[in-house]
């Protein structure tokens, strides 16, 4: 384990180093092999580098709940009217069978909290006529690997609910509600190239991913 960590702390280190030389900012979104205690592990907040500072002319917006990987920043400075929304979804994934995964007893509320703070930070871009980028690692949708399994197995975990809904469906609503701010989706993960569409309820194209 602390072999792991002094790797991940090199790492970043590396990438600070080179983004402050190249005054960009750098803005880490969390994913399943980013925690200090394991693979889909809840995020440890005793990291020896700070994981949420952007640098360069970007300026944090909101990391009133960094402790889970969750926060915004104005990636060109609080002067450009473009906010993104770093979301911690590994909090959502489905547990695999014969793979380590524990996130920890707060996986339920943690959602909610993620959520709560979501649909927020939303509102207060669309009251501030902020265009919206939203980033995450894991995505909304169906597992498309290994591309030859059969059935349909969701990324997030369809156990999870906010306000009594399934996670994924609240998700598609809130997006939708602000669809008029947000300019697009940007995930990881799957190890494949691809467009996701986002509709609700199966009706019109609400966002790409």
């Amino acid at each position: 384990l602390d072999a792991v960590r002094n790797s991940f702390d090199t790492v970043y280190n590396d990438l600070c180093a080179i983004t402050k030389k190249a005054r960009i900012p750098l803005i880490i979104v969390p994913g399943n092999n980013d925690s200090y205690d394991g693979d889909y592990h809840e995020l440890n907040p005793d990291h020896a580098v700070p994981l949420f500072n952007p640098g360069a002319e970007a300026s944090l917006a909101d990391t009133s709940l960094s402790r889970i990987g969750i926060y915004s920043v104005y990636p060109m400075g609080k002067h450009v009217k473009l906010r993104l929304i770093v979301l911690n979804t590994v909090i959502f994934s489905t547990p695999k069978e014969n793979e380590h995964f524990f996130y920890g007893t707060d996986r339920q509320a943690h959602t909610s909290l993620q959520m709560t703070w979501f649909r927020n930070q939303l509102k207060v871009a669309a009251y501030n006529k902020e265009t919206v980028l939203i980033a995450m690692h894991i995505p909304p949708g169906n597992d498309g690997y290994p591309a030859c399994q059969t059935g349909n197995k969701y990324l997030w975990d369809s156990s999870l609910l906010f306000e009594g809904r399934r996670l994924q469906n609240a998700f598609l609503d809130i997006t939708d509600s602000f669809k008029n701010n947000i300019a697009g989706l940007l995930a990881s993960h799957t190890h494949m190239d691809g467009i996701r569409l986002l509709q609700k309820n199966d009706t019109a194209i609400t966002s790409l991913l």
